[in-house]
């Protein structure tokens, strides 16, 4: 069964624009920051959204919500094992600041190793050893319900996303820079162990679970219960942490 994933960064906040270390921070979207999105809703005009996945952070969650458009009744789960890589006690100051402080080649240690970990934060191990969890709960969801995933992410949580479906080394990845105008798509293609079922949740928001009909949400819900689900938001919305 094929699945289609379009994974993006959310687009331009308030802290990019100043150039701000955001890492958990909540700033919203600029001006420019929702005119890339609508480009990203563009792209993805006539393609089919089942199901999304976001952050809890602000700026991730409305560029998802630009990028879903008109689509109605989109199961949205907000799972923080793709929020951005915690900047620690730089989280808040400025970037050009902290270059100037830590001086060229530490910066670039700190800013762009793969296990150099800021002070008081992650290092990019660590946001990618949780990505790869969610992207392994990810695909066994969707090998029993194949369908087609929108990601809104950030720079540093897309990283891993990007290694896992492009193959890409350390180096690689670490050299990436994710635009806040595009999405990358990946195409999946699930071959069923011998037995297994597919039940597809697309198009029709109800499938047949248990003997039961059921909306697309509470597919999701009854999947990921017990894994690290919270609190539920709002109709369509779900909290998880990591």
């Amino acid at each position: 069964m094929r699945c289609k994933i379009f994974i993006f960064r959310h687009a331009q906040s308030t802290d990019n624009k100043r150039m701000i270390f955001s890492g958990w921070r909540d700033p919203a979207l600029t001006a420019q920051g929702k005119s890339q999105a609508h480009k990203i809703a563009k792209m993805l005009a006539r393609e089919r959204i089942d199901v999304a996945f976001t952050s809890s952070r602000k700026r991730a969650r409305d560029t998802l919500k630009i990028v879903l458009g008109k689509r109605k009744n989109v199961p949205t789960i907000i799972d923080d094992r793709l929020i951005e890589r915690s900047y620690g006690h730089l989280q808040g100051k400025s970037k050009v600041s902290a270059a100037k402080m830590y001086g060229e080649k530490r910066w670039q240690r700190i800013h762009r190793g793969y296990a150099t970990t800021i002070p008081g934060g992650e290092n990019i191990k660590l946001v990618e050893k949780r990505v790869y969890s969610f992207i392994r709960e990810l695909e066994i969801f969707l090998k029993v319900h194949p369908c087609n995933v929108a990601i809104s992410c950030h720079g540093n949580s897309m990283r891993p996303l990007r290694k896992w479906y492009q193959k890409l080394t350390n180096k690689q990845m670490m050299a990436l820079e994710n635009p806040q105008d595009k999405d990358v798509e990946v195409d999946l293609d699930f071959l069923p162990e011998k037995g297994e079922k597919h039940s597809c949740i697309a198009f029709n928001h109800k499938h047949i679970h248990g003997g039961k009909v059921c909306c697309e949400q509470e597919v999701l819900t009854a999947f990921f219960q017990g894994k690290r689900i919270v609190k539920e938001l709002l109709p369509g919305q779900m909290k998880k942490k990591f």
